[in-house]
């Protein structure tokens, strides 16, 4: 069935407005392109799925409602000879991503956990929209495969009729006997869903589900109850019924009631918000919500001041690749992000030709890939206040040398500064650990790590062959695989007291290591082999805390100078 199942969650109104707001982007790269209606929905906005409250009876053996929000909701537009339209929805860290053909039919649906241990990847026939393959993932190896084949069977007065079934079914890589097929019959009108039957293996209807013909795409895909039937030996009636109990220009309330032998089962409110779409005469496309995104700029470029108010209202999130993605805006050579933002979103500036930057004070997030691959930046000032440096932050940003990370950052995201041009990074004390952010650095010479860092995980300054001095603070505790691995200029290293464990080849091909310091003593499960070159393990685990010399880079031999 094409009915939407998002995540349960509960109707909760004054979460609404602290949706971080809404992300899209439009493609293009000169002044005169602009967003078509058909593009913007008509300039009339489109209404979007923001929460949902789902409450089940007694009888259901639960109690209260189950709650999740949706707090980030991203759009974006190309305008390529297929044109595409893409929407993403995260709730609870869960992200779903939707693609489009112009004729609106979904093209296909990907949904990962918030976790990131399973995903989900459907397609759908672009003349019918139903679906043709579903594919589940996860780390443990519970693999999924259902491909479909969709037949026409009728074609009359502009209604297609279409048949539906399981063509092949794989799980954990075993096909399975898709020979007692199931399926289902759809009516289809100009790309609406009429009605849905299915069918058991012998041909038993087994549901009905009729859709309204409302103009209103949510109230169509929602509406027109269905009746269900169970026809195993504890057989019920179950059957949906939905109502409007609010229907404006800026919301949309639907209520869905479950029915199971004719007695209240659930009850679920879905509450869509209304988005609208606009630009102004200085190139800045935006939505607006509350609050107002900056999603696209189409300006005459150089230096870009952007508007801290658009029509009276808050600037406060820079959207999904609003100036940048590499072939967009090679015109503008600086910005200045006002305080009013908040929120820099995935990509909003990859590969643009900046020079110079100015990051407003509000700013609290710095989405993944925000500053990627900005070659001819030569420097940034990353406010205090900022909280997250998202994945890829500024990966390829080779003429940026200095950084220092504030005190208020608290993540720094997976190779956030991977190869890139720095020599010197101050770390501060509100990183709670460091992940692989700076490999490949090969030009840090010096690394500062304020106290109050407890982890320096797997591979976080791995390959840094220019570092020569990294202080390491009594905060951290644990130094994690291929740390350090491949820093051939790093001469000294000093390991405190508070590390109770040393990750194997943390400092392993460190070349030119000719002083290691033990402050405590590691348990021998928890260091490694090859956490250190030549015999330095050995001998540590035989003489304990103290310092250990080699002669030259090429020695295996270790000594120990003082203990």
């Amino acid at each position: 069935m094409r009915k939407c199942k998002p995540a349960l969650l509960k109707l909760n109104r004054a979460a609404f407005a602290l949706i971080i707001g809404f992300l899209f982007a439009a493609c293009g790269h000169n002044e005169s392109d602009r967003l078509t209606d058909e593009e913007t929905d008509g300039a009339g906005g489109r209404y979007w799925l923001v929460t949902k409250q789902t409450t089940y009876s007694a009888a259901e053996g639960l109690s209260g409602s189950i709650e999740t929000n949706y707090d980030w909701i991203a759009y974006s537009y190309s305008n390529e000879k297929n044109y595409k339209k893409e929407y993403e929805a995260v709730s609870n860290g869960s992200r779903s991503y939707y693609h489009y053909t112009r004729n609106g039919q979904r093209l296909s649906l990907t949904a990962e956990t918030a976790a990131g241990t399973e995903s989900s990847t459907t397609t759908y026939d672009s003349e019918s929209g139903l679906i043709l393959n579903s594919t589940t993932t996860n780390n443990k190896d519970a693999n999924t495969e259902i491909s479909y084949a969709v037949m026409l069977l009728n074609d009359a007065d502009g209604v297609k009729t279409y048949k539906q079934y399981v063509k092949k079914y794989i799980n954990n890589n075993i096909k399975q006997d898709a020979s007692a097929q199931v399926y289902s019959e759809y009516k289809i009108q100009s790309g609406r869903t009429l009605e849905q039957k299915s069918f058991a293996a012998d041909g038993m209807l087994v549901s009905i589900t009729a859709y309204t013909m409302s103009d209103n795409a949510v109230i169509r895909e929602k509406l027109g109850g269905y009746t269900l039937y169970n026809t195993s030996s504890s057989a019920y009636n179950t059957y949906n019924t939905v109502e409007v109990i609010l229907d404006s220009d800026s919301a949309l309330l639907l209520r869905e009631k479950t029915f199971k032998n004719n007695a209240l089962s659930s009850q679920t409110d879905y509450l869509y918000e209304k988005i609208n779409f606009g630009s102004n005469s200085s190139g800045f496309f935006y939505t607006e919500l509350n609050v107002i995104t900056i999603t696209a700029y189409r300006g005459k470029g150089g230096y870009v001041a952007i508007p801290a108010q658009i029509d009276g209202k808050p600037v406060t999130v820079i959207g999904r690749e609003a100036f940048g993605h590499f072939n967009y805006n090679r015109s503008i050579s600086s910005v200045t992000i006002p305080d009013s933002v908040s929120v820099i979103g995935e990509k909003a500036f990859s590969g643009c030709p900046l020079t110079d930057i100015i990051i407003g004070s509000g700013v609290k997030i710095i989405g993944d890939g925000a500053f990627s691959f900005c070659t001819a930046l030569t420097g940034i000032t990353i406010p205090d206040g900022v909280t997250l440096i998202g994945e890829k932050a500024f990966e390829g940003c080779r003429n940026i040398n200095d950084i220092i990370i504030p005190n208020s950052v608290k993540t720094i995201g997976d190779k956030a500064f991977y190869n890139s041009g720095l020599t010197s990074v101050t770390i501060g004390k509100g990183v709670i650990s460091i992940g692989r952010a700076f490999s490949g650095c090969t030009g840090i010479a010096a690394i500062t790590i304020e106290n109050g860092v407890t982890a320096i995980w797997d591979f976080a300054f791995s390959g840094c062959t220019g570092l020569t001095s990294v202080t390491i603070p009594n905060s951290v505790t644990v130094i994690g695989t291929a740390a350090f691995y491949g820093c051939s200029g790093l001469a000294n290293i000093t390991i405190p007291g508070s590390v109770v464990s040393v990750g194997n080849s943390a400092f392993d091909s460190c070349t030119g290591l000719k002083s290691v310091t033990f402050r405590g003593t590691i348990a021998p499960d928890k260091i490694y082999e090859w956490s250190f070159p030549g015999d330095l393990l050995v001998k540590y685990l035989a003489g304990g805390a103290g310092t250990y010399t080699r002669e030259n880079g090429l020695s295996v031999i270790w000594t120990a100078k003082h203990l």
